[in-house]
């Protein structure tokens, strides 16, 4: 059974989603399975049962992808591997070595030709192959998901423009240029190579190669044949909540559509107006329609809503398409914003699809505030100051009540750290914050700082990196440097003119030093500090530098042996190795840098894991 709940607030779907739980109750041993978009959502939604029930307990959040990953494992007529060799980070190694041996491919039409491809193929080394690969392999995930008729005609034989050949006056046929063609005759044979290998038959036909296809479309051929006792077999959950999802993929909104003949599914749909907007345009878009005196009865609308909706506009769209005629029922509760500010007011247009005019009283508060800022990191420093202002001012808001929102996470998230992080904890300045939503290669610190040294032999470090690198809990304790002494080791390299961890491979000037300037040299000023009087003459090229005298000198030998191990690993990454020597070279590192007693002793076992 599919039921549907829409509302424009995220409190109100909140409460329906808690009400709808504590309704139906549940099997005490299984937990209720409730998928949701991000982090971000989980610890709300966590917060918000416990704070009506107590506790949140025997609940089971998960994101909609591996959910139906999981469904689909407990039917015993599909065949599961343990790990999808359709996955993005699996599949480029496939494609990699299918590119390498690749030949002259043959054309939707018989013809011979070499692509664009076959030209980039020929001018690229390993590294660039690998890359052309990765980003492939990105492209096969999405067409899976959101093309999965063009993998189909493609694992035919067919091509995705042959419908239009029949007629050769379609306008959508001569907009098909022979680029395109070919662009899309390499990737046709690509895909069959994928599938050919992964059958182990040499040009093995279609019947074979559905047998290898993604569970997903495997499960969706095979699902109408099943009978009671396949489904208690599978021994599916009574229920799933599908909660405030932005976007789903119309294959998996295929496989929701057909879970739901045996699971009852509820979708909470967040959406921002109650009218029927599907067939608002934008207001360009509107004067192009009359110019071409094709208005087709569309209207404009609220026009934040008709320029900034248009993906939820097409989301709303596909999710009628899949559930038309499976829904059981269509429930909605929609809100209007009470507060007074100028925020309210733009949602309340929305939310009636009414046409922005100056509302009467004014808003006495400002709700929306726009800053004009030079650069991402003067926002983020913006922000810091207006987040302690609000906090100054209304003494309830708390910290974990604000959410920040950023179009390009990758990029903001250290500029977070550099901002919100600079501030020390005993500082009455501190905001407590918490990034989600980050890959685990990047919110594993240990796994971010590895993923850094492997690129080592190819990237200038200079001397404020190695000691970031050194502030990590898990490398100070094998080490045995304090925290509190890295001020130091930053004044040594300083003074000894550390600003490159190797010497360059390529020689450009003969008449400057080949290792002058990095990290082994500043080493070896320093430890003739240590050894020589104050005041020494130069020793061959090397100035001594004032150095630790005393204890500080452990120090100094704990801080060469570092970047002794490091410059070692380096040189070793830059020669090729076997999958089974990459293997043991990265479990030799983790063993050799990280102490497995610290307090990244979690991050270190996700790590241990992914090797």
């Amino acid at each position: 059974m599919l039921k549907l709940f829409y509302s424009n607030r995220y409190e109100t779907l909140s409460a329906a989603l808690l009400e709808d739980l504590n309704r139906r109750g549940g099997d005490l041993w299984q937990p209720q399975p409730i998928i949701v978009p991000n982090v971000a959502v989980r610890r709300r939604l966590e917060l918000d049962y416990a704070n009506l029930f107590g506790l949140c307990a025997n609940i089971e959040f998960c994101h909609l992808a591996e959910w139906l990953w999981a469904q689909i494992a407990r039917v015993d007529a599909i065949d599961m591997p343990q790990e999808s060799p359709f996955l993005p980070e699996r599949l480029v190694w496939r494609l990699y070595r299918l590119l390498v041996q690749r030949g002259t491919i043959q054309d939707s039409v018989g013809q011979s030709s070499l692509t664009r491809l076959d030209a980039y193929l020929t001018a690229s080394d390993s590294v660039m192959i690998f890359d052309l690969s990765r980003r492939i392999s990105a492209v096969f995930d999405r067409y899976m998901t959101y093309r999965s008729h063009w993998l189909a005609q493609w694992m035919e034989g067919a091509s995705i423009f042959a419908p239009y050949r029949q007629n050769i006056d379609s306008k959508q046929f001569s907009e098909v240029t022979p680029i395109q063609h070919a662009d899309e005759a390499w990737q046709a044979q690509l895909w069959r190579d994928v599938l050919n290998e992964l059958a182990g038959v040499r040009d093995a036909d279609a019947d074979i190669l559905k047998q290898v296809l993604p569970p997903e479309y495997r499960f969706l051929s095979v699902v109408s044949q099943f009978n009671l006792d396949d489904v208690k077999r599978a021994d599916w959950p009574a229920q799933v909540s599908v909660f405030a999802l932005p976007t789903m993929p119309p294959l998996h909104m295929q496989l929701l559509c057909e879970l739901s003949r045996w699971i009852d599914v509820q979708i909470y749909v967040l959406i921002p107006c109650r009218k029927l907007w599907f067939d608002i345009v934008t207001q360009q878009c509107d004067g192009v329609l009359h110019a071409a005196g094709q208005p087709d009865y569309k209207t404009v609308g609220h026009p934040l809503l008709s320029e900034w909706g248009r993906q939820m506009q097409a989301q709303l769209v596909l999710l009628h398409q899949h559930t038309k005629g499976v829904v059981a029922s269509e429930n909605s509760e929609f809100v209007e914003a009470t507060a007074c500010s100028w925020l309210a007011t733009i949602q309340n247009f929305i939310l009636r699809l009414d046409h922005p005019v100056l509302p009467s009283p004014l808003p006495t508060r400002n709700g929306i505030e726009v800053h004009v800022c030079h650069s991402l990191m003067r926002q983020f420093e913006v922000l810091h100051d207006r987040l302690l202002a609000e906090f100054n001012s209304d003494s309830s808001l708390m910290p974990d009540e604000v959410l920040i929102v950023v179009p390009d996470l990758m990029v903001a998230a250290p500029i977070v750290n550099a901002v919100f992080g600079a501030v020390s904890s005993d500082d009455l300045r501190h905001i407590p914050y918490h990034i989600t939503g980050l890959p685990s290669s990047k919110a594993n610190l240990l796994a971010r700082t590895l993923l850094e040294w492997l690129t080592l032999a190819e990237n200038d470090v200079n001397a404020s990196t190695l000691i970031e690198w050194l502030h990590v809990d898990a490398i100070a304790a094998r080490y045995s440097i304090d925290p509190l002494a890295l001020n130091t080791v930053q004044k040594w390299l300083f003074d000894a003119g550390a600003r490159r961890l190797f010497a360059p491979s390529n020689q450009w000037n003969t008449n400057v030093p080949h290792s002058r300037n990095t990290f082994s040299d500043a080493l070896m000023r320093l430890f003739l500090g240590y050894a020589m009087p104050d005041n020494s003459l130069p020793v061959g090229d090397w100035l001594p530098v004032a150095a630790p005298i005393g204890a500080d000198a452990i120090l100094l030998g704990r801080l060469a042996k570092f970047i002794d191990e490091l410059d070692a690993f380096a040189r070793a990454c830059s020669i090729p190795h076997t999958v089974a020597q990459w293997r043991k070279l990265l479990f030799d590192a983790l063993e050799r840098f990280f102490d497995f007693f610290s307090s990244g002793v979690d991050a270190l076992s996700q790590l241990l894991a992914a090797v």
